[in-house]
């Protein structure tokens, strides 16, 4: 991983709880922190993923829901952290949209599918945008707000997908029309 300041590109390095040496930034906030994805400390025959905050220098690995893989997509200002992590024990189902915020992780839920869904980016009000498998494993767009996720919806289309959220409430994305 790396930060860009001042016209430098300046290496992030690896964790020094992960058991190997990959970082990946995903998003930085207005104060210079850091989150993404990086080598975990969690065991296993593969290396798995972490999210992970970078705050100048300082490394905190974020837990997963007791899972092997967890990322970081996006940090707000307040330092709250969105991506996806992985339960122990799948099954059937994939990773599931999670907050990491004061110290705490939140599962944010799915869209009636209990497959997966992944928050891809969050405010400064603490809304958040993602996507879900539906029902029928297709992917459908999510905004996350006050405990409550719900279906963005599409142009006609079976799937739509969304990416970022401004602090104005504005998202970002894409969903498929009628001819798909």
């Amino acid at each position: 991983g790396f930060i860009w300041d001042g016209g430098v590109m300046s290496d992030i390095g690896s964790p020094p709880f992960g058991r190997g040496t990959f970082s990946r930034g995903n998003d930085i906030n207005e104060a210079g922190v850091i989150t993404g994805v990086s080598h975990s400390s969690r065991g296993g025959m593969v290396v798995p993923y972490t999210a992970f905050i970078y705050d100048h220098g300082d490394w905190t690995e974020l837990p997963s829901f007791g899972g092997a893989d967890g990322y970081g997509n996006a940090i707000n200002d307040r330092g709250d952290v969105v991506g996806s992590a992985e339960y122990d024990g799948q099954g059937s189902g994939g990773p599931h949209g999670a907050l990491w915020s004061d110290g705490s992780i939140v599962d944010l839920g799915e869209l009636g599918s209990d497959k997966s869904s992944v928050a891809q980016d969050i405010n400064n009000s603490g809304q958040i945008v993602g996507v879900s498998l539906d029902p029928a494993g297709l992917s459908r767009a999510f905004i996350w707000e006050r405990g409550s996720i719900r279906d963005l919806g599409d142009f006609g289309g079976a799937q739509s997908w969304a990416y970022g959220i401004n602090d104005r409430g504005q998202m970002v994305g894409s969903a498929e029309d009628g001819d798909g």
